[in-house]
């Protein structure tokens, strides 16, 4: 398990953009335990905004409703792949029109 806190200035959201994901994936294209969890907040008891397993399930645009999200990644450790690269930036406005995926 690793974590990341993401935070941009008050009164600004963060946007976030997959560049990269290799995770175990099974052959029916089921999700396996890794993955990566986006939390609107700075910790996992903030609401999730997304959980992401392969770049096909991915949606658009992955932006906060605030100025902090928690990146949390969780790996059974049972195959070795590259990861995930993630590009994040500050974007204006205060409210959100993203929705809750799992």
């Amino acid at each position: 398990m690793c974590h990341w806190r993401i935070e941009v200035d008050k009164g600004k959201r963060v946007q976030l953009n997959f560049t990269r994901l290799d995770v175990h994936t099974y052959n029916d294209d089921r999700c396996s335990p890794d993955r990566v969890y986006i939390y609107d907040g700075s910790d996992t008891t903030a609401p999730l905004i997304h959980s992401i397993c392969d770049l096909k399930f991915l949606v658009a645009d992955i932006i906060s409703s605030e100025n902090t999200v928690f990146v949390y990644f969780v790996s059974d450790g049972q195959y070795r792949r590259r990861g995930f690269e993630i590009e994040y930036s500050s974007v204006e406005g205060k409210t959100c029109s993203c929705s809750t995926h799992t």
